[in-house]
This record gives C-alpha cells, sequence and structure tokens, in this order.
C-alpha cells in the first residue's frame, strides 16, 4: 500500500512541476520524467484515472482533479519544506538536497511538517526558489519577504533586441533533477536571487540563449527554456 501512495504522490507532484513549468502534461512527458517505460506510466495513469486522481483528454492531455490538486500541493509542500530543512539545518549541499527530499516527501507527517516550518520560519520558497504551496493549510503565512513571484521563463522573454537583464525567481524541478545542468547553473551563479543577462544564440545542435550569471554563461537549448523561470517586472 506504501509503494501504491508513493507512487501516485510522485505522479501528480511530476503532473503538477510540469505545469509550473509551462507545459501541457502528458504521458510521453511523464515518461521523460520519471524514466519509466511506456507501458508502466499508461498502467499508472488508467488506474489514477479510476480512482478520480487524474482526468484525460481526448487529446491525451492530463489534467488534475480537485482531490489529485490537493495532494499534489501537499507533497509538494513537503518536498520543498524538505529542501530547506536539509539546507538550513542538516547542512546538505545545495545539489543535493532535492534528490534527499524526493524521499523524505512519502514519509514526513503533519506534526513534523509542521515543526520544519516553526523551525525555518514558514519560508515562502525553497532553496532553489520554488514558491511552496499550501502553507495556508498549515495555518501559517510565508515569509513574503523570501520570495519573488514568478514571472516568464526564457521561452516567455524577449531577446529579439539583444541582450536583456533579468532577475530568477527559481530553477525548475527538472533541472535540479539533472545533475549536469543544476550543476552548470549553480556554479556559474544562476540561482533564486541573481541578476543574470540574457541572449539569444545558435547552439550546436539548434538554437537557444546563453545566461550570464555572476561567475560564468551558460547554455541553454530551446527545449529546455522552461529550467529558469524570472521574476515578475
Amino acid at each position: 500500500m506504501r509503494d501504491l501512495i508513493n507512487t501516485n504522490e510522485t505522479y501528480l507532484r511530476t503532473i503538477y512541476n510540469l505545469e509550473e513549468d509551462g507545459l501541457q502534461p502528458r504521458q510521453t512527458r511523464l515518461v521523460e520524467r520519471l524514466g519509466q517505460a511506456s507501458t508502466t506510466v499508461s498502467q499508472t495513469v488508467a488506474r489514477m484515472k479510476r480512482n478520480g486522481l487524474i482526468a484525460v483528454d481526448d487529446g491525451h492531455r492530463l489534467w488534475l482533479t480537485e482531490s489529485g490538486r490537493a495532494i499534489a500541493v501537499r507533497v509538494t509542500r513537503k518536498h520543498r519544506l524538505a529542501e530547506c530543512m536539509l539546507l538550513d539545518i542538516v547542512g546538505i549541499g545545495l545539489l543535493r538536497v532535492h534528490d534527499e527530499a524526493d524521499r523524505l516527501e512519502h514519509v514526513i507527517g503533519d506534526a513534523v511538517e509542521r515543526r520544519i516550518v516553526d523551525l525555518l520560519g514558514a519560508p515562502a520558497v525553497s532553496p532553489w526558489g520554488n514558491p511552496i504551496p499550501g502553507l495556508d493549510e498549515l495555518g501559517c503565512r510565508a515569509s513574503a519577504f523570501t520570495e519573488l513571484s514568478p514571472g516568464p521563463n526564457l521561452t516567455e522573454i524577449d531577446t529579439r533586441g539583444g541582450v536583456v537583464s533579468e532577475t530568477v525567481a527559481y530553477v525548475s524541478e527538472h533541472a535540479q533533477e539533472l545533475p549536469e545542468i543544476a550543476q552548470a547553473l549553480a556554479q556559474a551563479g544562476v540561482l533564486a536571487g541573481a541578476d543574470v543577462s540574457v541572449e539569444s544564440a545558435a547552439l550546436e545542435g539548434g538554437s537557444g540563449w546563453v545566461v550570464y550569471g555572476e561567475h560564468a554563461a551558460v547554455s541553454v537549448p530551446v527545449g529546455m527554456g522552461h529550467i529558469v523561470r524570472f521574476a515578475s517586472e
């Protein structure tokens, strides 16, 4: 039963993350994100649909139901609070917190979650800047001064006129799951709250962007334009 609950939570949080990235959730994207066989994903999606956690339309697009979204918000909140705890209290490095939180999100109970919130002062965002949803369900308000309102991602800013200046709101969880990309962004200083410059560029294998952080530049191919979201103006 616990394995089934963990699977449901992982799928629901992945769909939630795809929505945050501005990508329409589909089974093919779950296959890519979760690294599972298409038959496994199809069977799991069918079961979750029967259980009322997701809906699937005629175009094979996936939608969270009300009950599915409630679970997705709860597990995403636990995941991002766990990341804050691991970085600020346990002392694990930034590049490790996401993978460790993947395990903790399924076992943190309500009482422990509330204690983490109290210890950390109700943070508004994860160490990577991702908004922590559903804090009001715990009867608390986030520390607003730590949060930048998310605006456009790389695909949504206009770089036709040349280099543009932006402030990073957060790095997508998808990027955090890809060690080479996460490390490149961190080493370049392309992190939450950082002021960066962005320009369109011709990259090996296609077009994309170059993001100039405080320490270095990072090339981002066009298919990964969702991995950095900037603050709204």
